[in-house]
């Protein structure tokens, strides 16, 4: 099974809503999985696969998992990593344009500890 991470300099609850929406305008199929994961079905570059998008807390952002569960019938493996490549490219460029472009980044909590005055 195919599987890429990668980390956004966003809030998760931003994130989560960039998967919804990226799914949307691809017009995909999708659902909750048992792993508080999204598990979709999309067209990408013409082919239809089954594919997991994880999305948790990471350090200093948001960590994004997405996983091929079932590729194209004949879907080579760098056929795979293309589309989960796609995906996850077409979820940060909606994030830039929506939260970036206008102005909103993620800022990592303050050190709110009792420091020496």
């Amino acid at each position: 099974m195919e599987v890429m991470e990668r980390m956004l300099p966003y809030a998760k609850k931003n994130v989560q809503l960039a998967v919804y929406d990226m799914l949307d305008q691809m017009e995909a199929e999708y659902g909750d999985g048992e792993a508080k994961d999204v598990i979709a079905e999309a067209n990408i570059y013409g082919n239809v696969s089954k594919f997991s998008i994880t999305v948790k807390e990471g350090g200093c952002g948001t960590i994004m998992t997405l996983a091929m569960l079932a590729p194209c019938c004949g879907l080579s493996i760098p056929g795979q990593q293309r589309a989960l490549t796609a995906v996850a490219d077409r979820i940060a460029q909606h994030l830039e344009n929506v939260l970036v472009m206008k102005g909103v980044r993620f800022q990592p909590p303050e050190d709110t500890g009792a420091a020496a005055q």
